[in-house]
């Protein structure tokens, strides 16, 4: 988590992490950054995202070999109406500020200390408490909300500061950053164990025949993402070198089961889409064998591999 942009403690904090986790070490592969408190970027309530977006694509860039992206979030609003602490006291105290004469609203809201300070029909602690819970933006938001509509119901109010926090673009990424591919991670680790065992077994038949189950797991198209995650951390941490247009490729491929965003063809059709993939698997293919090192050859062939997959996953959908 970073709060306005990226300093030197963070990294080597970072880097700290890395060294001594060994094999959990933060990575593209495994880590998301969280830009927090964008909306102290602007003064008062003006609107902070035009702001927060171009610096989190900075602060990506920076942690490149460390997070897959950085998410801008105001974590106050998200964390008020995601825990229920906004009460319906607290939304009365809003439609009352939002009935105030524009001229009014506009003073008191230009600063905390004018916020807390001026005489209002809200009385002072409540004002205090509504800054403790959302601060001078969720405020200006909640009311230039009401003041637009002056019905609006409580709920609906609570979810548009929800969705005005950022965190469900938040919830979005880690969904497809991480959760859809745990079972493969718990299966690798599985098989991990399966194989130990089998080089530990005393009896040579049950060694064979767990050596040969697990020879068959390995060959399932479905396994081939935990093969994509392995080179893609090792591309991603700069362990294995590539060009960046492939390295960003690759990522995605590791990363999604979408195949559009794969691709980077957010409104293609099927047919587009397969024709899509399987021009990447070539491309990969000649790399591989064409100019390419041992380590970028092996990498290499698993992207391969994984985009003829993907290839027939798409059509085999359709």
């Amino acid at each position: 988590m970073f709060t306005q942009s990226v300093r030197d403690d963070d990294l080597q904090a970072l880097e700290a992490f890395r060294s001594i986790s060994a094999r959990l070490a933060s990575n593209p592969i495994n880590s998301l950054g969280l830009f927090n408190k964008v909306d102290k970027l602007v003064a008062g309530v003006a609107d902070p995202w035009p702001v927060a977006g171009p610096l989190a694509a900075d602060q990506t860039k920076v942690l490149r070999r460390v997070v897959s992206d950085v998410v801008p979030v105001v974590g106050l609003l998200a964390e008020t109406t995601e825990a229920g602490r906004l009460t319906a006291a607290d939304c009365e105290a809003l439609r009352v500020l939002a009935q105030l004469p524009e001229t009014e609203r506009l003073v008191l809201m230009a600063s905390v200390d004018l916020f807390t300070s001026r005489e209002c029909r809200v009385p002072r602690e409540q004002r205090e408490r509504l800054l403790r819970l959302l601060d001078l933006y969720g405020i200006g938001f909640a009311i230039a909300q009401l003041a637009a509509r002056p019905q609006l119901a409580s709920g609906d109010l609570v979810r548009m500061l929800f969705q005005a926090s950022g965190f469900p673009r938040l919830r979005h990424t880690l969904d497809q950053a991480f959760r859809w591919r745990t079972d493969a991670i718990k299966a690798g680790w599985a098989l991990s164990s399966l194989e130990k065992i089998a080089s530990h077994t005393e009896r040579p038949n049950d060694r064979e025949l767990l050596r040969d189950a697990i020879e068959r797991v390995l060959q399932q198209p479905d396994y081939h993402r935990l093969r994509l995650l392995e080179v893609a951390q090792l591309v991603s941490t700069g362990s294995v070198g590539l060009p960046e247009p492939m390295e960003q490729e690759l990522t995605r491929l590791a990363l999604s089961n979408d195949p559009q965003w794969i691709l980077n063809l957010p409104t293609a059709g099927t047919e587009q889409l397969v024709k899509a993939a399987l021009d990447a698997a070539t491309r990969w293919r000649v790399y591989a064998v064409a100019g390419a090192s041992p380590s970028q050859s092996r990498v290499a062939l698993v992207a391969h591999r994984g985009f003829y997959l993907l290839s027939q996953r798409v059509r085999g959908t359709a």
